[in-house]
């Protein structure tokens, strides 16, 4: 199996259910692990998934409305990512500063 990361992607997204997450963006970090569908037989772009595209999607999800959940973020990314050619799985994982549990982060993950 083939695997695809993207580490790091930072984003402003309209992300939470409290009043103060409501009103504003906050920053959160995606991390988008994807298998292909098989091996690529050239050495060729049209035979993978492009990087470029893969943070064009999760841009485009994340700036679409506002999410109260970031599972529900991380599951629309994920199904926007699947619907790239040659893409067999997405794992896609959201983590966020949290303004009101004493942590680092919390991280939402889905794997489609």
């Amino acid at each position: 199996m083939i695997e695809i990361e993207v580490v790091g992607l930072q984003m402003d997204a309209a992300l939470g259910i409290h009043s103060f997450e409501q009103d504003s963006r906050q920053q959160i970090r995606i991390d988008v692990k994807i298998a292909l569908a098989s091996k690529p037989q050239r050495d060729s772009i049209t035979e993978t998934a492009s990087y470029d595209d893969i943070a064009d999607i999760a841009r485009q999800v994340v700036d679409a409305q506002h999410y109260n959940l970031a599972e529900t973020l991380c599951v629309a990314i994920a199904e926007g990512l699947k619907a790239l050619d040659h893409v067999e799985q997405v794992t896609v994982s959201v983590t966020k500063s949290p303004r009101t549990v004493a942590c680092d982060a919390v991280v939402a993950r889905v794997t489609l």
